[in-house]
């Protein structure tokens, strides 16, 4: 099985510049692709839905606050 691709600069660029875009702090999950991911509001009950669900628990990249630095994310999503 190959390892995922290291996401690009401007992929993680894109996802930061959401996050700061946003009021709430933001779950990130990834999509079924390994450079694309959506957002859901940490408070939402959503958030706990997929937690529950073994298969989109591990989609779950973290919860980042909407002034997270971007090196954090970086390191966190790379």
């Amino acid at each position: 099985m190959n390892a995922p691709a290291k996401l690009e600069d401007r992929h993680i660029e894109r996802l930061w510049r959401q996050i700061c875009a946003k009021l709430v702090p933001q779950t990130v999950v990834r999509e079924n692709s390994h450079h694309r991911f959506f957002l859901i509001d940490s408070d939402s009950p959503r958030v706990e839905a997929l937690l529950a669900s073994p298969a989109w628990s591990r989609r779950i990249v973290g919860t980042f606050s909407p002034d997270v630095d971007f090196a954090v994310l970086c390191e966190e999503v790379g």
